[in-house]
């Protein structure tokens, strides 16, 4: 709200979690729910990560949040990257949703989604970062998935099998949040 929509009444406001409202966070719970319960193959790469990571450092760095409040984002994103990594090593989210994970080495920052509900698909691509593009057209879709399985292709299964890749990866995330802690000394 502060830095990508200049919201003026956080213009002058620096990060306190109780300014978070209840809905927002009700909200944020739901979805979680409803996707540790939806199966989906997902595909990541170390800037899957890294994005969030650099956010904390921005806002420390320039004074919008302190060091504590940084290093508690940070044990907590360290804590959801964990529930992943335990996730993708069962190949199940929270015992619910099937979950196969592929790393990509090429891909640097791309959230498209594509839904497949039967013989329907939409498509949702992400931009100006909090904003969603969405499509039905059947050439789109067509396509969207086309790009999808083409970009598997040329990625790792990290989800239940690759122990080796699945561990170096999330390895390396985890090292990136403890260098990023030990910088905020």
């Amino acid at each position: 709200m502060k830095s990508y929509q200049r919201d003026p009444a956080f213009e002058k406001v620096n990060y306190q979690p109780e300014l978070v409202s209840s809905q927002l966070l009700a909200a944020g719970e739901k979805l979680w729910r409803k996707y540790s319960q939806t199966p989906s193959t997902e595909i990541w790469s170390n800037e899957t990560f890294n994005v969030t990571i650099r956010q904390i450092e921005f806002y420390y760095e320039n004074g919008f949040i302190k060091r504590d409040q940084a290093h508690r984002l940070l044990n907590e994103y360290l804590l959801m990257i964990n529930d992943i990594r335990h996730s993708a090593s069962k190949g199940k989210k929270d015992d619910f949703g099937l979950f196969n994970l592929y790393r990509n080495e090429f891909l640097l920052s791309d959230t498209t989604f594509l839904f497949k509900m039967g013989e329907r698909r939409m498509a949702f691509i992400t931009y100006n970062t909090m904003n969603i593009l969405n499509s039905s057209q059947e050439s789109f879709c067509q396509e969207t998935e086309e790009y999808l399985n083409n970009i598997i292709n040329k990625s790792s299964l990290i989800s239940t099998t690759g122990e080796r890749g699945r561990d170096k990866f999330f390895n390396l995330t985890e090292q990136r949040i403890l260098a990023s802690k030990e910088l905020m000394r």
